[in-house]
């Protein structure tokens, strides 16, 4: 079976629903010719806000924690913990999350800020789309380029990036399929294209 990072929320403050910003570089590009700015923005957008903080669960290797932010990164992550840690009582407000504790939305964007997280997701977005770019899609029996490329870059989101091209395999919380994931995700980059004024 495969494991999903997405969880509901049990935290999330009233006052900041933040949404990514719809502004971003038209120029940062990765070498697929994808643009990161709305890839990140895509994937992000499905997801939930800044300050959204899920449910603690373990997923199949033993790593236990939550999904933190807009892009749900799971807290156990080393590069989460570490911005976290670096913060004045973040050591303790990841004790708090370890331990499955209530922590409000204004914690969460404190020792996990849009910032970060925005940083965190561009630097995600492009691991995922050098790790799709190397991947043959079966229906072409070439690498995976174009709308093609972004929506495999969807799937692996959604289900992890050893998930089965294509997949109709469900989240027992959703009702997408990863395949179904992946082309919500070719949409919503092309809808981010557009706000952001690029000519794709």
């Amino acid at each position: 079976g495969f494991t999903f990072n997405n969880s509901p929320i049990t935290s999330s403050s009233n006052s900041s629903s933040l949404l990514l910003p719809s502004k971003g570089s038209c120029s940062k590009k990765h070498t697929s010719g994808t643009n990161i700015d709305a890839l990140s923005t895509a994937l992000s957008d499905i997801q939930d806000n800044y300050d959204s903080v899920g449910n603690y669960l373990c997923d199949g290797k033993g790593n236990c924690g939550r999904s933190l932010g807009a892009m749900q990164f799971m807290s156990y992550r080393p590069d989460v913990r570490k911005m976290i840690q670096s913060k004045s009582g973040g050591t303790k407000f990841l004790t708090r999350l370890d331990k499955g504790e209530e922590v409000t939305g204004e914690e969460m964007v404190q020792y996990f800020s849009p910032t970060e997280q925005q940083n965190l997701i561009a630097s995600n977005t492009n691991r995922l789309l050098d790790t799709a770019s190397k991947q043959i899609d079966p229906t072409t029996s070439k690498t995976f380029t174009g709308e093609r490329l972004i929506e495999r870059v969807g799937q692996m989101h959604f289900g992890g990036v050893n998930i089965p091209i294509d997949s109709e395999v469900s989240n027992a919380n959703d009702s997408n399929s990863v395949n179904k994931h992946g082309i919500t995700v070719v949409d919503k980059y092309s809808e981010a294209m557009k706000e952001m004024q690029c000519i794709d």
